[in-house]
């Protein structure tokens, strides 16, 4: 589903009609209220990319990474699955234990913001419909108080189907070993 028809439904489930002067004056309210109920299945999802990264000085930065980093899962070379840390701790800079000019980093990430109405949400097709119950819980709950009570269905509807969703990693082998274990 498309950011366009995600916010046709949500006009419909309020009950403001589908006219394309409707979807162009909710556009911007509307797109934002999506993105944020992407960030939050994407939390929940944690979905992975894998993306090979140049060090310098054995180092690389956070933000050379293409999508905005969750958590590193890991960070291997052409030898596997190698030590690496933040230095400092708190900071974007992460050394990596290795001689190689590369390493390959492996991280749950937030997806791209969608601004266009033709872009498709990067997360579970079967989660899109509950981005629609988030999108009109949002607008229920911003500022008219004969509203606001009604907002807390779509939320809760929104909820449900986030804890439904589970996770990428539902039947991986490797989801079920333990990692890290001292």
């Amino acid at each position: 589903m498309t950011l366009g028809e995600i916010i046709q439904k949500s006009l419909q489930r309020l009950e403001f009609g589908s006219d394309p002067q409707a979807v162009e004056a909710m556009e911007p309210i509307f797109t934002a209220y999506a993105n944020q109920a992407i960030r939050k299945i994407a939390l929940q999802y944690r979905k992975t990319r894998k993306q090979t990264l140049t060090l310098v000085d054995s180092q690389f930065l956070l933000s050379s990474l293409t999508y905005g980093c969750i958590k590193i899962v890991s960070v291997s070379d052409s030898t596997g699955d190698i030590v690496y840390y933040q230095d400092p701790v708190g900071s974007e800079t992460y050394t990596c234990e290795t001689e190689e000019a590369t390493v390959d980093v492996v991280y749950q990430y937030y997806p791209a913001t969608l601004t266009m109405r033709s872009e498709t949400p990067d997360v579970p097709l079967s989660i899109h419909d509950a981005i629609t119950h988030y999108i009109v819980a949002c607008y229920r709950a911003g500022g008219d108080p004969d509203t606001q009570a009604t907002a807390s269905i779509d939320y809760q509807l929104f909820s449900v189907a986030l804890k439904g969703l589970g996770t990428a990693t539902t039947s991986n082998p490797r989801s079920s070993k333990i990692k890290n274990w001292y």
